[in-house]
Protein backbone atom coordinates (compact mmCIF):
# COMPACT_ATOMS: atom_id res chain seq x y z
CA UNK A 1 0.00 0.00 0.00
CA UNK A 2 2.05 2.70 -1.44
CA UNK A 3 0.08 5.97 -1.68
CA UNK A 4 1.21 9.11 -2.29
CA UNK A 5 0.09 12.52 -0.93
CA UNK A 6 1.01 14.79 -3.68
CA UNK A 7 -2.39 13.80 -5.67
CA UNK A 8 -4.64 15.78 -8.35
CA UNK A 9 -7.36 17.35 -6.97
CA UNK A 10 -10.34 14.85 -7.21
CA UNK A 11 -12.75 15.68 -10.51
CA UNK A 12 -16.29 15.91 -9.60
CA UNK A 13 -18.07 13.47 -8.05
CA UNK A 14 -14.94 11.48 -6.91
CA UNK A 15 -14.67 10.75 -3.37
CA UNK A 16 -11.78 12.06 -1.74
CA UNK A 17 -8.24 9.82 -1.46
CA UNK A 18 -7.33 8.19 1.91
CA UNK A 19 -4.70 10.02 3.41
CA UNK A 20 -5.00 7.98 6.99
CA UNK A 21 -4.62 4.15 6.07
CA UNK A 22 -4.17 3.36 9.56
CA UNK A 23 -7.40 4.45 9.97
CA UNK A 24 -9.99 2.96 7.58
CA UNK A 25 -12.70 4.40 9.15
CA UNK A 26 -11.75 7.93 9.33
CA UNK A 27 -15.08 9.19 8.71
CA UNK A 28 -16.07 7.28 12.57
CA UNK A 29 -12.84 8.77 14.36
CA UNK A 30 -14.07 12.41 13.19
CA UNK A 31 -17.59 12.27 14.46
CA UNK A 32 -16.17 10.71 17.76
CA UNK A 33 -13.90 13.73 17.89
CA UNK A 34 -16.77 16.01 17.16
CA UNK A 35 -19.04 14.49 19.73
CA UNK A 36 -16.61 14.61 22.28
CA UNK A 37 -15.86 18.51 22.00
CA UNK A 38 -19.39 19.30 21.66
CA UNK A 39 -20.36 16.99 24.78
CA UNK A 40 -17.36 18.86 26.41
CA UNK A 41 -18.64 23.15 25.09
CA UNK A 42 -22.02 21.77 26.33
CA UNK A 43 -20.88 20.50 30.03
CA UNK A 44 -18.96 23.60 30.61
CA UNK A 45 -21.58 26.03 29.27
CA UNK A 46 -23.99 24.18 31.80
CA UNK A 47 -21.37 24.34 34.66
CA UNK A 48 -21.13 28.20 33.93
CA UNK A 49 -24.73 28.74 33.99
CA UNK A 50 -25.42 26.95 37.02
CA UNK A 51 -22.63 29.03 38.84
CA UNK A 52 -24.03 31.87 37.57
CA UNK A 53 -27.53 31.08 38.89
CA UNK A 54 -25.70 30.18 42.61
CA UNK A 55 -24.49 33.29 42.70
CA UNK A 56 -27.06 35.68 41.70
CA UNK A 57 -29.27 33.56 43.88
CA UNK A 58 -26.97 33.64 46.63
CA UNK A 59 -25.83 37.30 46.73
CA UNK A 60 -29.16 38.68 46.43
CA UNK A 61 -30.89 36.95 48.89
CA UNK A 62 -28.25 37.51 51.81
CA UNK A 63 -27.16 40.86 50.66
CA UNK A 64 -28.00 42.59 53.85
CA UNK A 65 -26.91 39.30 56.36
CA UNK A 66 -23.78 39.86 58.73
CA UNK A 67 -22.72 38.10 62.11
CA UNK A 68 -22.55 36.50 64.40
CA UNK A 69 -20.80 39.41 65.25
CA UNK A 70 -18.62 40.02 68.63
CA UNK A 71 -19.92 42.88 70.64
CA UNK A 72 -17.02 44.94 73.03
CA UNK A 73 -16.77 47.29 74.89
CA UNK A 74 -13.94 50.10 74.97
CA UNK A 75 -11.48 47.76 76.97
CA UNK A 76 -11.92 44.69 74.10
CA UNK A 77 -13.88 42.46 76.50
CA UNK A 78 -16.57 40.82 74.34
CA UNK A 79 -19.82 41.39 76.21
CA UNK A 80 -22.08 39.46 73.48
CA UNK A 81 -22.78 38.31 69.68
CA UNK A 82 -24.96 39.97 67.22
CA UNK A 83 -26.46 38.20 64.07
CA UNK A 84 -28.76 39.39 61.17
CA UNK A 85 -30.48 36.98 58.87
CA UNK A 86 -31.77 39.13 55.80
CA UNK A 87 -34.02 35.99 54.93
CA UNK A 88 -36.75 36.59 57.44
CA UNK A 89 -35.40 40.02 58.63
CA UNK A 90 -34.20 38.18 61.92
CA UNK A 91 -32.14 39.88 64.17
CA UNK A 92 -30.56 37.34 67.53
CA UNK A 93 -28.69 39.08 70.14
CA UNK A 94 -26.57 36.94 73.17
CA UNK A 95 -25.52 37.47 76.00
CA UNK A 96 -22.03 35.66 76.51
CA UNK A 97 -21.13 37.20 80.06
CA UNK A 98 -22.51 37.29 83.56
CA UNK A 99 -21.70 40.59 84.37
CA UNK A 100 -25.09 42.69 85.03
CA UNK A 101 -24.69 44.20 81.29
CA UNK A 102 -27.64 43.06 78.97
CA UNK A 103 -26.25 43.49 75.16
CA UNK A 104 -28.73 45.53 73.11
CA UNK A 105 -28.70 46.28 69.41
CA UNK A 106 -30.72 49.12 68.35
CA UNK A 107 -31.31 49.41 64.46
CA UNK A 108 -31.68 52.65 63.02
CA UNK A 109 -32.90 54.60 59.35
CA UNK A 110 -29.12 55.35 58.27
CA UNK A 111 -27.71 58.85 58.58
CA UNK A 112 -30.74 59.51 60.91
CA UNK A 113 -31.26 59.20 64.87
CA UNK A 114 -34.45 57.49 64.21
CA UNK A 115 -35.18 53.98 66.18
CA UNK A 116 -36.74 51.44 63.94
CA UNK A 117 -36.32 48.24 66.13
CA UNK A 118 -34.61 47.42 69.46
CA UNK A 119 -33.51 43.71 70.67
CA UNK A 120 -32.10 43.22 74.20
CA UNK A 121 -31.10 39.72 75.51
CA UNK A 122 -32.14 40.30 78.87
CA UNK A 123 -31.69 36.81 79.84
CA UNK A 124 -28.59 36.72 81.58
CA UNK A 125 -25.16 34.64 80.02
CA UNK A 126 -25.63 32.33 77.63
CA UNK A 127 -29.19 32.96 76.84
CA UNK A 128 -30.15 34.49 73.45
CA UNK A 129 -32.92 36.86 72.15
CA UNK A 130 -34.78 36.05 68.37
CA UNK A 131 -36.64 38.89 66.76
CA UNK A 132 -38.25 40.08 63.39
CA UNK A 133 -39.37 42.80 61.89
CA UNK A 134 -40.33 43.47 58.41
CA UNK A 135 -37.88 45.88 57.11
CA UNK A 136 -37.90 47.20 53.85
CA UNK A 137 -35.45 45.48 51.21
CA UNK A 138 -33.99 48.65 49.28
CA UNK A 139 -33.65 50.84 52.64
CA UNK A 140 -30.48 51.40 54.16
CA UNK A 141 -30.48 50.61 57.69
CA UNK A 142 -27.48 51.22 60.84
CA UNK A 143 -27.19 48.37 63.12
CA UNK A 144 -25.31 49.61 66.43
CA UNK A 145 -24.21 47.56 69.81
CA UNK A 146 -26.47 50.24 71.67
CA UNK A 147 -24.24 51.73 75.28
CA UNK A 148 -21.14 50.22 73.57
CA UNK A 149 -21.20 52.83 70.70
CA UNK A 150 -19.81 49.85 68.00
CA UNK A 151 -21.42 49.88 64.87
CA UNK A 152 -22.36 46.37 63.77
CA UNK A 153 -23.02 47.07 60.48
CA UNK A 154 -24.55 49.42 58.04
CA UNK A 155 -25.92 48.61 54.49
CA UNK A 156 -29.70 46.98 53.02
CA UNK A 157 -31.59 44.48 55.00
CA UNK A 158 -31.66 42.58 51.70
Amino acid sequence: MNRSLARAPPQSGEPLPDLCPAHEDTDQIGTTVKIRKNLAARTLGIGAAAAACLMLTTGVAEAGSFGPKAMVDTNGVKRGTAQFVANGDTLTVCDTRADGFAPKVSVYYANTNTLVWRVTANLGKGFCVKSSKNLGERTRYDFWATGLNQRLYVGTAG
